[in-house]
């Protein structure tokens, strides 16, 4: 996967505006939607052979 690719959808992931963005599609835009909403992060990363997209929100216990 081109990593200048990989580098812009992070770039889209860590920006908080919320308009779908054509490299993330509908279904990531409403998962990064979600996860702002729970003030958290979300990020993209290529593990061999295969892309893995990751979030953290932070919970009190």
């Amino acid at each position: 996967y081109p990593k200048e690719k990989l580098q812009r959808i992070n770039a889209e992931l860590e920006n908080q505006d919320l308009t779908i963005h054509q490299e993330l599609g509908e279904g990531l835009a409403f998962i990064k939607h979600l996860t702002l909403q729970m003030k958290g992060s979300l990020r993209v990363a290529e593990q061999s052979n295969y892309i893995t997209f990751s979030f953290e929100v932070p919970i009190q216990l």
